[in-house]
């Protein structure tokens, strides 16, 4: 409890970042979860915790391929550089418009500044079949201020942020590169 108090506080100072002040995961603590939590993985390890399977295979995507699995999902992470003490990772609900990435987020927030470089990250892991795939998008923010273009993305499916509260900023994540992995077994 005290780690987490700790991290919100260093988060939130000057520099850092504030909406992780929100955060209200009580199983963050040194040593991680208490077993006893755990629900039916009591006992056994959880399925993501499983040995990998027999002859596993990871292969690099195509950057179309990359665009096909990013268009079929809605939440990522975004990873900004540290302006604090600590770079930061925060999941966000996206869409896919064109060859680009856009989000929302609050003004004066977490947001990347116009031109900031930036990693991009969504991933899908079917942990009882040992599959999975990850994409990577590094490139720049910008600002979307375009009333038009901002309008038509508000009223696109998915569009809401599921983080409620005012998130007026439109953030367009320009790809530099796009990379991607999947695994599977042979």
């Amino acid at each position: 409890m005290r780690l987490r108090t700790a991290r919100r506080r260093q988060l939130a100072a000057p520099g850092g970042h504030a909406e992780a002040e929100s955060m209200q995961d009580d199983s963050l603590r040194p040593g991680g979860p208490d077993p006893s939590s755990r629900g039916p993985y009591k006992d056994r390890a959880a399925p993501s915790q499983q040995p990998a399977g027999d002859r596993p295979l990871l292969a690099q995507l195509s950057e179309d391929e990359c665009w096909q699995r990013l268009g079929t999902h809605g939440i990522g992470r975004v990873g900004l550089a540290a302006s604090g003490p600590a770079s930061v990772i925060l999941p966000v609900n996206f869409l896919v418009d064109g060859r680009s990435i856009v989000y929302r987020t609050e003004t004066g927030g977490t947001a990347a500044a116009d031109g900031e470089r930036l990693a991009f990250e969504v991933d899908h892991t079917g942990a009882h079949d040992r599959r999975g795939w990850s994409v990577l998008i590094d490139g720049t923010a910008e600002h979307v201020t375009d009333p038009g273009t901002v309008e038509r993305l508000a009223t696109r499916p998915g569009a809401q942020p599921w983080a409620g509260g005012r998130r007026e900023l439109w953030v367009r994540i320009r790809p530099g590169l796009v990379t991607g992995r999947s695994i599977h077994i042979r």
